[in-house]
């Protein structure tokens, strides 16, 4: 499993849209900072990584710094240690900026 970091968000920077065409339904992604908006319900980029069929995961405190309740149902919310445990077990960590 590759782990797949977003940084950013669709509407700032290509990177989530890059990431897209590497992501494979074995690997899981983790919205974290800016990327947490590629998560928002009923919005193109979120139902474009769902396509994807990876694990998708975001950190619940950046969501909640940016004040964002509305997340799409196919992503959950972990915590920072989760991240961490995550990171560690995961073949590849592959940050998109």
């Amino acid at each position: 499993m590759n782990l797949h970091i977003i940084h950013k968000s669709a509407s700032q920077h290509a990177s989530a849209k890059n990431a897209l065409s590497m992501i494979t339904a074995l690997d899981t992604v983790i919205f974290i900072d800016d990327g947490i908006y590629n998560t928002l319900n009923n919005t193109d980029i979120a139902k474009r990584f769902i396509q994807t069929k990876a694990t998708l995961l975001l950190i619940e405190e950046h969501a909640i710094v940016r004040g964002i309740a509305h997340i799409h149902s196919n992503v959950k919310k972990i915590d920072m240690l989760d991240f961490v445990q995550l990171s560690l077990t995961a073949k590849h960590n592959i940050s998109w900026y």
